[in-house]
């Protein structure tokens, strides 16, 4: 009687799709599965670092100026730290300072509720949050 696979349908299919891994050893065989796995973490990683890098492509784009961005975040974070001003009262002085910038209503709507103690990070800090696992 020949020797035939026929009781191990699953191992012959497997056999015959890499016929390499019948000569290899488990160690073998558990490297290739780990070297596979581990190529798929990398791609996910990298098409993720990709969306990230386009999020952050997209705030500088948004961004008039660097100088004038700084600047007005250092106007921001006088504001924010008034000891002399009431909660609403920063919020419209950042509403006032922020009238027709590069801000987005998402980004003035964020800082805002940093203000009223809801959001204890920055739109650029929440922005990498959002996109990370």
């Amino acid at each position: 009687m020949s020797r035939s696979s026929a009781p191990f349908p699953v191992l012959a299919a497997r056999l015959q799709k890499d016929p390499a891994r019948r000569h290899m050893s488990n160690a073998q065989k558990k490297k290739q599965s780990q070297a596979k796995s581990r190529a798929v973490r990398e791609a996910e990683a990298e098409k993720l670092a990709a969306q990230q890098w386009a999020e952050i492509d997209k705030i500088a784009e948004a961004s008039v100026d660097l100088k004038e961005t700084r600047e007005r975040w250092r106007e921001i974070d006088q504001i924010k730290t008034a000891a002399n001003m009431s909660m609403k009262e920063k919020g419209e002085a950042f509403k006032r300072l922020n009238s027709g910038t590069h801000l987005t209503d998402e980004m003035i709507q964020d800082i805002i509720k940093f203000f009223v103690g809801c959001e204890h990070l920055s739109p650029f800090k929440k922005q990498q949050l959002k996109a990370a696992p």
